[in-house]
């Protein structure tokens, strides 16, 4: 990443800030004179808005710290979707302080209901994080998941076509190619996988290369398998490859 692009990034996280919101809220929450229950849910919301921003600004901290290893474009793309949730999400807040100054002023009690929202909160589930991790992956960190013997990796490394999937490449297809001798058995095989830029890249390859390792130990056989469990197996890999991600300490 050039020095612009990291600039660009740089301004896409100050755009995408939602503390400023913070203080507008926590300033109207101290402004509340009460004891009740009602204080208890402005501090209640007060603390899902601050855990949003702490989780946030960690992940912002992951692209800092990587931006010589990711891909600028895909950064850009990621930070941009991280910026239209931060507006779902400040319009949410923003509905339930009416909520609460609404009780305020009619001396109510309430009781705010999170389960009414048709989107999850940033730090809800994995995915952005997943997807800001994607863009850190090299071949190397999925090589080192699908902890196949070298002697695999050997024979295969001239076999990997890497193609450039933003590029004159796009067009080819991902794939395990599979060569067959006058026998019809094994003798060859081409894998056809993306550069890795992304999660989505990063998958392709998991998937794509727990294919040839099972053809590998059919190498010189007669192949006969069941394609859907062929195709099951190795999504079942990419999932794991999910929850390898999830279970690393990157926060």
């Amino acid at each position: 990443m050039t020095f612009e692009e990291y600039n660009l990034i740089y301004q896409d996280i100050y755009n995408n800030n939602i503390i400023e919101d913070f203080y507008v809220i926590s300033k109207f929450i101290f402004s509340i004179n009460s004891n009740t229950e009602l204080l208890k849910e402005c501090f209640s919301l007060l603390k899902i808005y601050s855990e949003i921003i702490e989780y946030e600004m960690n992940l912002y901290d992951i692209i800092i710290n990587n931006k010589d290893k990711i891909d600028y474009q895909e950064c850009r793309i990621i930070m941009r979707r991280i910026g239209d949730l931060n507006k779902q999400t400040i319009m949410y807040f923003n509905y339930m302080i009416s909520i609460i100054k609404d009780a305020y002023a009619k001396n109510e009690e309430i009781k705010l209901n999170y389960s009414n929202k048709d989107f999850k909160f940033i730090n809800e589930n994995n995915d952005y994080l997943n997807e800001v991790i994607g863009l850190t992956i090299d071949f190397d960190f999925v090589k080192n998941f699908l902890n196949y013997p070298d002697a695999f990796w050997n024979y295969i490394k001239s076999k990997i076509r890497f193609v450039d999937s933003r590029g004159d490449e796009k067009h080819i297809l991902y794939e395990t190619i599979m060569h067959f001798d006058e026998n019809n058995c094994l003798d060859d095989m081409r894998v056809f996988v993306p550069k890795i830029i992304n999660l989505l890249t990063a998958l392709i390859n998991v998937h794509e290369f727990k294919h040839a390792y099972d053809l590998y130990h059919l190498l010189g056989k007669q192949v006969t398998y069941d394609v859907t469990e062929f195709e099951e197996t190795a999504s079942q890999k990419e999932k794991e490859f999910i929850k390898y991600l999830s279970k690393r300490d990157y926060l």
